[in-house]
């Protein structure tokens, strides 16, 4: 890789080293204050073998990645409730597609 003529580091290794830090910081919680609460649910014992083989080789335990897990869930699920909310405001305001731009979209999906 190449240096800068101040001998730096380059612009892939500084953003490395920003994406590390990143990392470290959502680890730790850095500069930010999340109120936390403990839940219990029951899980299948396969399941939970699976998960705790996944979370020592990320080097992370068992609730981080439960919690990546459900950052995941909610976000496609709350995109999802955003979409069909929009789709029945748009309906109720009477806007719907024509023939024609409905019989579009379908020979573009049949490509």
């Amino acid at each position: 890789m190449a240096r800068t003529l101040q001998g730096s580091a380059t612009t892939s290794e500084q953003q490395a080293r920003k994406r590390a830090l990143q990392c470290i910081a959502r680890y730790y919680d850095v500069g930010r204050t999340v109120n936390r609460e403990t839940i219990s649910f029951r899980l299948e014992t396969d399941k939970k073998e699976k998960l705790d083989i996944i979370a020592a080789s990320l080097d992370r335990d068992r609730s981080y990645l439960l919690n990546e897990a459900i950052d995941a869930f909610l976000e496609v699920h709350q995109w999802q409730i955003q979409h069909i909310r929009e789709g029945i405001r748009q309906a109720e305001a009477g806007k719907f597609a024509s023939k024609a731009e409905v019989a579009r979209v379908f020979a573009r999906r049949r490509k």
